[in-house]
């Protein structure tokens, strides 16, 4: 099975750099154009995009817009800020479901996926909420997509000193040995491109798995 990946982080008022703000200045560089390119002519892959939404219902006409046209079949979203009270038929984007593990007792948080609506799936695992201290926020996804199966999950450490080294093993223990295509996408709230512990450990726990990091 091939796979194609895109992550992005939302645009805010605060906390972002400056390249990630030029990145989502729509009128600079259109994220459904980019979209749009890097997906072109891969209709047999399974294509994949990663947002921290920092809200969706904040963003929603911006997602809406930006992704309800693309060759895409799975949206990964951390921080998706929705709640019971929100339902899913009220953030609706053309051709997927909404499937969430919203978090509770805080405005931040929670994970979602938008999953192409002809796509079989059922769901394997979701944290509880609200998170332990000690895990991640995380959903996970058993999807068929042309007569394979896959493992889809996105993750998200709500905080730099989330030491969730450890719940993050125990939860590649249980899924991996069962599934051959696996995708996990998230904001561990981690910079990889250091060279200190917490980029350290993620990445031996990730390789030990022979997983591929994925830099975009």
């Amino acid at each position: 099975m091939a796979v194609s990946e895109v992550s992005y982080k939302s645009p805010s008022s605060s906390g972002s750099s400056s390249n990630e703000a030029s990145l989502f200045n729509t009128s600079f560089y259109p994220l459904n154009v980019h979209l749009f390119n890097s997906f072109l002519g891969l209709s047999k892959n399974f294509n994949v995009v990663h947002i921290n939404a920092q809200s969706v219902p904040a963003h929603y006409s911006y997602l809406f817009t930006s992704l309800q046209y693309c060759n895409i079949h799975a949206i990964l979203i951390s921080e998706s800020w929705l709640k019971p009270s929100l339902p899913s038929t009220s953030f609706p984007i053309p051709g997927f479901h909404l499937l969430r593990n919203d978090r509770l007792a805080r405005v931040e948080g929670g994970v979602a996926i938008y999953l192409r609506a002809h796509i079989s799936y059922f769901i394997l695992s979701s944290s509880p909420q609200p998170p332990p201290n000690d895990a991640v926020e995380h959903f996970s996804l058993e999807v068929s997509f042309s007569y394979s199966k896959l493992l889809l999950g996105v993750f998200y450490s709500f905080s730099l000193n989330v030491d969730y080294f450890s719940a993050l093993g125990l939860l590649l223990d249980n899924f991996i040995n069962n599934n051959k295509h696996t995708i996990f996408m998230g904001d561990l709230n981690t910079c990889l491109l250091r060279n200190d512990h917490r980029s350290r450990k993620p990445t031996s726990t990730i390789e030990s798995y022979n997983f591929n990091i994925t830099y975009l």
